[in-house]
């Protein structure tokens, strides 16, 4: 399970901090969206915008949307999909596009410090 916490401890610590989401899934799911699991609300939190009860949590400023590299997302639900537009979050669905090497590394070369988050196989539910 993802936590909130080590993320939002580390940017606190760092002024120049990316993340790198590889996961299927972009976890900016709210109560209010039928899914009541934690872990698929931390980046929504993270950015601000989620669920309360986490994003009241935190003690550092939130993330913004051009800190945030999306790569393995799968086929998105609406209210995802919308949130991830409505929040200016670049992304690309791995069905239709792939995040190219060359991204990689101009997402990497913006930041002192990133983060990357994994979800291996048998983390998942």
């Amino acid at each position: 399970m993802v936590s909130l916490a080590p993320f939002d401890y580390l940017h606190g610590k760092y002024e120049k901090m990316g993340i790198i989401w590889i996961d299927a899934h972009p976890d900016v799911s709210t109560v209010k969206d039928g899914y009541p699991n934690a872990h698929a609300m931390v980046l929504g939190s993270l950015l601000g915008h989620g669920a309360e009860q986490l994003t009241a949590e935190m003690k550092n400023p939130v993330f913004s949307p051009d800190e945030i590299l999306y790569i393995g997302l799968q086929t998105l639900h609406d209210y995802q999909e919308k949130y991830l537009n409505d929040m200016g979050v670049n992304y690309k669905v791995q069905d239709r596009a792939f995040v190219t090497d060359s991204e990689i590394s101009a997402f990497m070369d913006q930041f002192d410090k990133l983060e990357v988050m994994e979800v291996s196989a048998h983390e998942m539910v």
